[in-house]
């Protein structure tokens, strides 16, 4: 997977790679095109969460 698209994605390259591969892949079924957004919609959240605790630990220790 390319950096420019992982970095679009704004997510991890493993769950980027995952998510195209459930739309590419048809092995077990279709995914459905809401079902990726709302894995991106959960992963985006989480991310989000993960780096305002970041910051919130960085102001923490500088202050």
């Amino acid at each position: 997977m390319s950096p420019a698209l992982t970095a679009l994605l704004g997510i991890v390259p493993d769950v980027a790679e995952r998510i195209i591969n459930a739309v590419l892949g048809h092995k077990a079924k279709l995914v459905k095109l809401t079902d990726i957004f709302s894995e991106l919609e959960m992963l985006q959240l989480r991310r989000d969460a993960a780096l305002r605790k970041a910051r919130e630990a960085v102001k923490r220790k500088r202050g």
